[in-house]
């Protein structure tokens, strides 16, 4: 699974929401989280890879309890956030080497 490098316009474009979670969405979000974890990345969404769902896979490392876990997200969604904000420096796997720091 090739990652996609900017400027492609796929990167540019709206997933489109999954209907229902099929055998095929399933094996993409594993050959994602594959190609995320080779690169090595913490994120990565499905348009990245050249697919229009709202996939994502993201690599979450706790490194004050020395502890690792990956998931899977189908059609993700904020419902709920807290008014404190953190400044950390981030990349994305379609610019590489490049940082910045992002607030969220």
């Amino acid at each position: 699974m090739e990652i996609l490098l900017v400027p492609h316009p796929i990167l540019r474009q709206k997933a489109n929401k999954l209907k229902s979670i099929t055998e095929e969405d399933i094996k993409i979000a594993n050959q994602m989280m594959e190609a995320m974890i080779k690169a090595p990345g913490v994120g990565l969404a499905a348009n990245q890879v050249g697919i229009l769902k709202q996939i994502v896979t993201i690599n979450f490392e706790d490194k004050e309890n020395n502890k690792k876990a990956n998931y899977i997200l189908f059609n993700p969604a904020i419902i709920q956030y807290s008014e404190e904000t953190v400044v950390m420096e981030e990349g994305c796997l379609s610019l590489p080497e490049q940082y910045a720091d992002v607030e969220r």
